[in-house]
């Protein structure tokens, strides 16, 4: 099940699934996730009125029964203008009973933060 809430400062989405996710209307940076090749892939993306720096970490935690594994990608990017820009693409496993959560932060240039958060639980 799908549980998002976008909050006017922090633009904070959560996400529970396997699914992709789909972009909120009003999102300024968000995750997409979805299966590929028995895979779980997750893109970073941006998106900005016109052309745009934003600084960017995605960082992806797992929990499960082998321990805690934590992974970190970053850097800067000057958004498209009028199109979503991609950040990051990575690919996990789905490894059953273990809880994967991916956290994207995206910085303006004025300092404004936007977060966005997905959570995968495969059964």
């Amino acid at each position: 099940m799908w549980v998002k809430a976008i909050l006017a400062m922090a633009s904070l989405n959560v996400a529970t699934t396997g699914m992709a996710q789909a972009e909120a209307p009003d999102a300024k940076a968000w995750i997409d996730a979805a299966e590929v090749d028995n895979e779980l892939q997750l893109k970073g993306f941006v998106r900005a009125e016109g052309e745009e720096e934003f600084s960017y970490r995605l960082t992806v935690e797992r929990h499960g029964s082998s321990g805690v594994s934590k992974t970190s990608q970053g850097g800067k990017v000057t958004s498209k203008v009028g199109e979503p820009t991609i950040l990051s693409t990575t690919r996990f496993n789905r490894v059953p009973g273990s809880v994967l959560t991916a956290t994207l932060v995206v910085t303006d240039a004025s300092g404004e933060e936007t977060t966005d958060v997905f959570v995968d639980q495969p059964g």
